[in-house]
């Protein structure tokens, strides 16, 4: 094993890798203070995650939370190559048929990435450690444990054990008998309401009171007292509702400021009111905040809590409701906002999970502010410290996408992945259920945009819920910027009493869909298996397997009927 370090004057140089040797493990590691200032990034490369065309096998990469984790055969093809500038689990796998390895980085693992690579019918896979001239601040370690099993399953299972022993997680189901309010939660299905924006992306950058474009009224309070009156009516006896855009000028409208509640939905009084009728329902009600971004026209807009690249230059955004966003950096809006923040929406009433924004489903960056400089070892520190204030203050916390740096601290993700049912790129053959195979009984999660809202989309899109399990997950008003539907172009609407009607009836499509996946709601899952084309099947903890045919459309889940979607 060597290991390469590209400098910034584009030189390179051979590094040494210390190795330890262990009955099922090597583990490869750099000293911090071996590895001088000026190296751009380091390619860690392990001999034996290379593979010739025909071999039998793969490589298992869980590249990113836009694309999930794929497989990548050893076919015979043209030359190719695939970077992924950080990975969103910190592992990557390796079969040759007959065993596997699983890589583990435990070492700037947030500053790791990934390259796949055929070169000439040569395959291999090795992990990018990205220091951008900076110096490293921990060692670089690799773990490749060698498994019993072949297979991407008993990848999972290796991960699992990992998060579980080393990760600081917990199985769901021992976190409710800490949290009764959290057993609520896993009982129900996630509806997610956008309720007011300005235009996305916003004509006007810099935003003033004077030139700040009209907020669109999509949903008030009122109405979403009509949606969960509704829900429960039509038999959704179990639906925690997350609100989007409650706050000053609606989603992503004047961040990081959220007050005054915003007038044109209700205000503070029609919020607490629509709190106060959600709990007499019984169902649960939390709401969506964001702390990555801050715009200009922000109350409290202030450079001094800004993201400063090496340079002294603003991070940016692409534009948004807000106009031009500035990211933030982690350190400074802890200690400036977010402790006082979610203290005061907590004493609005809420009794759902806190949903912040963005966070899992980014790269996280360094901060050069010579006030609060962060590498990202401490990013992720001080989101994780923001997910334990929340869970504080509300009966958890929840968060974007899969980047799992935030696993022990999280209870919901509203999706895993952007991508599913394509190939998405250089040396994708398969996506596969990597992530929920891992976190399935330890974190709620929604399986990806194309599982949102599947009631009105298609039938396969159904199938991909079943097979892929976890918790559904319905957005009204999903498309709202002007140029991107990532989450679809299907939508849940409520205008009209038609609309909404039409709406509640899929919502309890979802519900009697979660309720035929009960008994494994807090089980793992065990593997994921390909029988035939067209044919996968999911066991859990205990034996309920699931078998998903997306030929003839239906779904058998042990000792229940066949369920038939067409």
């Amino acid at each position: 094993m060597n290991a390469l370090a590209y400098l910034s004057d584009d030189s390179i140089i051979e590094i040494a890798v210390n190795i330890e040797r262990f009955d099922k493990k090597i583990v490869a590691s750099i000293k911090k203070d071996d590895l001088s200032s000026g190296i751009r990034y380091i390619d860690f490369l392990p001999d034996y995650f290379t593979a010739k065309s025909d071999d039998k096998g793969y490589f298992v990469s869980p590249r990113d939370a836009e694309s999930g984790t794929v497989l990548t055969y050893f076919n015979e093809r043209n030359n190719a190559e695939h970077i992924s500038s950080y990975i969103y689990m910190g592992c990557y796998g390796y079969s040759n048929g007959d065993s596997a390895i699983l890589a583990i980085v435990t070492g700037m693992r947030l500053s790791c990435g990934l390259v796949e690579r055929c070169e000439n019918n040569r395959y291999s896979l090795f992990s990018r450690f990205f220091l951008d001239g900076d110096s490293a601040e921990e060692d670089i370690v690799v773990e490749f444990n060698y498994l019993d099993g072949s297979d991407y399953s008993a990848m999972a299972k290796c991960y699992r054990d990992y998060q579980l022993t080393v990760g600081g997680c917990k199985p769901l189901k021992d976190r409710i008998k800490e949290n009764s309010a959290l057993e609520k939660s896993a009982d129900s299905i996630a509806v997610r309401i956008r309720m007011g924006w300005k235009p996305a992306p916003s004509p006007v950058l810099f935003q003033t009171e004077q030139n700040e474009p009209e907020m669109h009224v999509a949903c008030s309070f009122k109405r979403v007292e009509e949606i969960a009156e509704l829900a429960k009516k039509n038999g959704v006896d179990n639906a925690e509702f997350c609100l989007v855009g409650w706050n000053q000028k609606g989603h992503d409208g004047r961040y990081p400021q959220l007050f005054p509640v915003e007038e044109k939905l209700g205000g503070e009084d029609g919020l607490k009111s629509l709190i106060n009728k959600v709990k007499e329902l019984g169902l649960l009600i939390g709401c969506h905040t964001n702390c990555t971004e801050a715009y200009t026209i922000a109350d409290c807009f202030d450079d001094e809590y800004l993201v400063k690249d090496k340079d002294g230059s603003i991070i940016k955004h692409d534009p948004w409701s807000g106009g031009q966003p500035f990211k933030t950096c982690a350190k400074a809006v802890y200690e400036r906002f977010e402790k006082k923040n979610l203290t005061k929406i907590a004493d609005l009433g809420f009794n759902g999970l806190h949903y912040i924004d963005v966070i899992t489903n980014v790269p996280l960056l360094k901060c050069y502010d010579k006030n609060h400089p962060t590498n990202r070892t401490e990013t992720a520190e001080y989101y994780r410290k923001i997910f334990k204030v929340a869970k504080q203050n509300f009966i958890g916390a929840s968060s974007e996408g899969a980047f799992d740096f935030c696993a022990s601290e999280l209870d919901f993700l509203v999706y895993t992945s952007f991508k599913l049912g394509n190939k998405d790129g250089a040396l994708c053959d398969e996506q596969i259920p990597f992530f929920q195979l891992v976190y399935h009984g330890i974190l709620m999660y929604n399986p990806a945009t194309y599982t949102l809202n599947y009631p009105v989309k298609n039938a396969d899109n159904r199938l991909k819920y079943f097979e892929y399990g976890g918790r559904p997950l319905a957005v009204f008003n999903a498309v709202f910027h002007s140029t991107r539907a990532w989450m679809g172009a299907e939508d849940l609407l409520c205008e009209t009493d038609e609309q909404l009607q039409n709406s509640v009836s899929h919502l309890k499509t979802m519900y009697d869909d979660y309720n035929l996946l009960k008994d494994v709601r807090y089980c793992f899952m065990e593997s994921h298996k390909k029988v035939c084309d067209g044919v996968f099947e999911t066991e859990y903890e205990g034996g309920t397997r699931i078998i998903v045919n997306y030929n003839n459309k239906t779904v058998k889940i042990s000792n229940k009927p066949l369920l038939k979607l067409i």
